[in-house]
């Protein structure tokens, strides 16, 4: 009888427990039961480590490259493309039908003259400025360098009028939809080289 008590008595002791998590029952001493706590591997310590710079009012802040910096340098990259390609077609044969036609417009010229005028311009035509000075007729400037500049503003409007679109798109410049968008502001330009100034300047008007 005294056995049955202590099974009664020990289950009712086990319903009352409320065990806690990660709690564990170890033994008992009669009715009264010695709680544990289960070894975890949960880490109750940790740390983060996190720098902070003071403010320097002095170092200026990081900013990034503005975009008309980047227009401008595209623009100089466009201008020289235009004039390296313009100054191929003169010396090219593709220009020979053409060239026969201006030609017999000048006096005391033939085509060689006008070819090695062109070679020697070839690497110096680099620029707005440099494409400008090979199209602008000046004041007190020789009777053949005057012929050689309109023999070639007329070969610059045949190849951007009739040859550009081809070249862009065979060619290995880079955006080819911005040389084909400076195409006709180039072909004004060139018909009326007063006006082919500076870039800024070139950007800005139409």
């Amino acid at each position: 009888m005294s056995r049955l008590k202590l099974k009664i008595a020990q289950c009712m002791d086990k319903t009352q427990v409320k065990l806690e998590p990660n709690v564990k029952l170890e033994a008992f001493e009669g009715s009264q039961y010695i709680m544990k706590p289960e070894k975890t591997n949960i880490k109750e310590e940790f740390s983060v480590n996190i720098k902070i710079e003071p403010y320097d009012h002095k170092k200026p802040a990081k900013t990034k490259p503005s975009s008309s910096k980047k227009d401008i340098q595209s623009n100089k990259n466009i201008i020289k493309n235009y004039a390296r390609a313009m100054v191929n077609f003169a010396l090219s044969s593709l220009s020979a039908p053409y060239l026969g036609k201006v030609l017999e417009k000048e006096k005391d010229l033939n085509l060689k003259e006008f070819r090695a005028f062109m070679q020697e311009q070839k690497e110096e035509i680099n620029s707005i400025k440099n494409l400008r000075e090979l199209l602008l007729i000046k004041e007190g400037e020789s009777h053949k360098i005057a012929s050689y500049k309109r023999i070639f503003q007329a070969m610059c409007v045949i190849f951007v009028k009739f040859f550009a679109v081809n070249w862009i798109y065979n060619s290995k410049v880079c955006d080819k939809l911005t040389h084909l968008k400076y195409r006709y502001k180039i072909l004004r330009r060139i018909r009326n080289p007063e006006l082919f100034t500076y870039l800024e300047n070139f950007n800005k008007t139409k």
